[in-house]
């Protein structure tokens, strides 16, 4: 399934791409597409799969199949190189996707995300863990259940 880019603007000079966290959506980049286009730079936010107004997955969702998914969407776009910004999860989906195709990273800018711990080998383990991890609601649910008070409902969700 190809991501859903819900959000462009146009401009100059090699595209820009912006990758959402967790629980979000394109619409969270919608400010800054805007600061960049009064600028003349050609500003893309990314709804990865499941996520906003795109479509979900088939299988088990892992950073590298989303990151997988971002290099189709590039490629039925014509975009061979961008620069790409990612943004907590986003980041990391980011990484992994100059990781898997570094030729199409001319920059990457990477806003509020890392590593877990100053531990080198404690944080690749943990890195490890999230890559090869099956993103489902048994999975995520212990992780996102501390970040609300009330836990949303799927229609909140949708």
């Amino acid at each position: 399934m190809r991501a859903a880019f819900t959000r462009e603007r146009t401009g100059a000079g090699p595209p820009v791409v912006f990758v959402h966290g967790f629980c979000q959506s394109s619409a969270y980049w919608a400010p800054t597409l805007e600061r960049v286009a009064e600028r003349g730079v050609a500003g893309i936010a990314v709804d990865l799969p499941g996520f906003g107004a795109s479509a979900a997955m088939a299988g088990p969702y892992t950073l590298a199949g989303l990151a997988d998914a971002l290099a189709r969407e590039l490629d039925a776009r014509g975009l061979s190189q961008v620069i790409l910004v990612g943004g907590s999860m986003g980041g990391v989906v980011a990484q992994h996707f100059a990781l898997r195709h570094s030729e199409r990273v001319g920059r990457l800018l990477l806003v509020a995300t890392g590593a877990y711990t100053a531990n080198p080998a404690l944080a690749l383990e943990k890195a490890d863990a999230m890559a090869n991890a099956t993103w489902n609601e048994e999975a995520v649910t212990p992780v996102v259940d501390g970040f609300f008070l009330q836990r949303p409902s799927a229609a909140m969700l949708a």
